[in-house]
């Protein structure tokens, strides 16, 4: 489960979150408030949405 520390909201990880790759990292943003919550390198990322 993910948290939003700015509004609240909460979601599985590969749920509601809005994701944004650019460059070597991968975002991930909250769809309420588009708070960024996470910001990891891409080959990190890739194991929690496959």
């Amino acid at each position: 489960m993910l948290y939003c520390y700015n509004c609240g909201f909460e979601s599985p990880i590969d749920k509601a979150w809005h994701v944004y790759a650019h460059g070597e990292y991968v975002d991930s943003t909250c769809p309420e408030c588009a708070t960024t919550i996470d910001s990891r390198p891409r080959k990190e990322a890739k194991s929690l949405y496959t």
